[in-house]
């Protein structure tokens, strides 16, 4: 497929994978703007509810260019990625500056909104990171799934992360249990690829590879653990079933 601006092809071809169906009849009109609707998409965003979004056919060019990085990500990554924010000409924004095309909150939903937006029109997207000396920013985790434990922050990832490197785990996902002594405990829930591991194997060889304070109180086994349509792990639904297993009785341990 030929991504075209004002009906002009560009020097080579570009896949959009927004939309498979795009032909270039469809493409190739003479718009009036590059900012003109082209294409209706659905995301799910940061909340994981169905949303509408219309894409400019600047934004098609936009998106393209970031799905060349985003493809670079192994099938199963273990760290979260950052990905370049992209001007409209393809070079990339700096950090902290503000976006034109930021939303103005969730529609219909007050209480969402006012939990993200603030008065000045900022965004906050609830993802965790760290800048490291050379400018490249490392997404730790989502805010809401760092686990405080003992006044430390725990970050869910990299727990995930160790597990995975089990070679009887086949998925992780790491929550917060409460806990009366601690506040919050890591609580691992873990599909195995064969049974036979036990709990207690897999906090030991945890413990081998991080701090106690991060290494998993307790270890739940599925045989799957829950997904959405698009095979993200449901952690909410994992941290309502911590929150039913109550604290933990080796707690101070």
């Amino acid at each position: 497929m030929y991504e075209l601006q004002f009906a002009v092809p560009m020097s080579g071809a570009i896949l959009n994978n927004l939309n498979t169906r795009l032909d270039p009849r469809t493409i190739s009109v003479l718009l009036l703007s590059e900012w003109d609707p082209a294409v209706l998409n659905y995301t799910s965003g940061t909340t994981s509810a169905p949303k509408g979004v219309v894409h400019s056919h600047r934004g098609l060019f936009v998106v393209t260019l970031a799905s060349l990085i985003d493809w670079a990500v192994p099938k199963q990554p273990v760290y979260l990625w950052a990905l370049p924010i992209f001007h409209a000409n393809g070079w990339s924004f700096p950090w902290g500056i503000a976006a034109v095309g930021g939303t103005n909150g969730y529609l219909k939903d007050p209480i969402g909104t006012a939990k993200c937006m603030t008065e000045e029109g900022w965004f906050f997207t609830g993802d965790v990171g760290v800048m490291h000396p050379d400018g490249y920013l490392e997404i730790r985790d989502r805010s809401k799934d760092v686990i405080i434990s003992g006044g430390e922050n725990i970050s869910s990832v990299e727990v995930e992360s160790v597990l995975y490197g089990h070679p009887a785990v086949n998925e992780a996902a790491v929550v917060a249990r409460p806990d009366e002594y601690w506040g919050e405990t890591p609580c691992a829930f873990v599909s195995l690829k064969q049974a036979g591991t036990t709990e207690k194997e897999l906090i030991e060889f945890c413990r081998a590879k991080m701090p106690r304070y991060m290494v998993p109180k307790t270890v739940v086994f599925k045989d799957e653990l829950p997904k959405t349509s698009t095979g993200k792990i449901q952690k909410y639904l994992l941290r309502e079933s911590a929150k039913q297993m109550g604290s933990s009785k080796l707690s101070r341990l």
